[in-house]
Parts: C-alpha cells; sequence; structure tokens
C-alpha cells in the first residue's frame, strides 16, 4: 500500500506543477501582451514626435525663406518698415538713374552718381543718420522677434 501511497503523492505533486507551469505559463502571456502594447505606444509616439519636428523643421524653413525675403528686401532698401503707428519708406531717388536707392545712401548703388538731398526730401525725410538708425533699431526688432518665434517651436 505504500507504493499506492506514493504514487498518490507523486501525481498530487505532478498536478501542483502542472498548475504552477500553468500559472506560469499566464503570467508570461499577460507579460508579453503589455510588452507588446508598450511596444505600439512607443512606436505610436516616436512616429507622433518625428511628425511634429518635421512640421518644425517646415515651420522654421519657411521662416528663414521669409527672413532671407525681407532681408533681401530691406538691404535693396524695398522694405516699408513699421515705426511706431506710422509706415516710412527709406528711399529716395538717384538724380541720374533715377533708381530707388536708401535715404542714408550717399551715392547711387546702381550707377555711382553722388547723391546730395533736395529740398523736398529735406522737409519729409529724416536726417540720414536718424534713419539708420531707425532702419537699425526696426531691423533689431524684427530679428528678435524672429529669435523669439524660433526659440518657442524648440522649447515648449
Amino acid at each position: 500500500m505504500d507504493s499506492f501511497k506514493e504514487i498518490e503523492e507523486m501525481q498530487n505533486k505532478r498536478a501542483k506543477l502542472e498548475d504552477e507551469a500553468r500559472a506560469l505559463k499566464e503570467e508570461q502571456d499577460k507579460l508579453e501582451e503589455k510588452s507588446k502594447a508598450l511596444e505600439e505606444k512607443m512606436m505610436e509616439e516616436l512616429k507622433n514626435s518625428n511628425k511634429e519636428r518635421r512640421q518644425d523643421i517646415s515651420r522654421l524653413e519657411s521662416i528663414i525663406k521669409e527672413q532671407e525675403q525681407r532681408s533681401k528686401q530691406i538691404s535693396q532698401g524695398k522694405e516699408t518698415l513699421s515705426v511706431g503707428d506710422e509706415e516710412k519708406k527709406f528711399l529716395k531717388k538717384c538724380d541720374k538713374c533715377e533708381k530707388e536707392v536708401p535715404l542714408a545712401a550717399e551715392e547711387c548703388m546702381y550707377c555711382g552718381a553722388k547723391l546730395g538731398r533736395d529740398e523736398s526730401s529735406k522737409e519729409t525725410a529724416p536726417d540720414s543718420s536718424e534713419a539708420v538708425i531707425e532702419v537699425q533699431s526696426v531691423v533689431a526688432e524684427k530679428a528678435n522677434a524672429s529669435k523669439s518665434r524660433f526659440d518657442s517651436l524648440f522649447h515648449r
């Protein structure tokens, strides 16, 4: 009878081990599901992050393009700059070639002629040094605004 008891004990141990193995397998399956769900979530977040970065890059490229165009216009003296509530165009015409040049210019950048100030420009235009200072301050303000927009894209 001892052998029947031993067989029964062994069968009970075997059943316990099988139950434990089943429980471990279920736990392993749950962990694998959680791992897969986390991996999918991370991939989705990575895709979203890459999409946001592409959008940021696109916005930066458009800002850079806009600033390059404005810089070119300012350097050619064609940009109308906002100064307070009024807008001023900082241009005058060359007497020789009749092209527009910046007020502060002493000679025409197109034909090289020396530029003087006629009487009408003395009344309406600010002093050349004042115009240069105003242009420089407005350009600096625009540059700071662009820098702020650039910083806001990366420092949220």
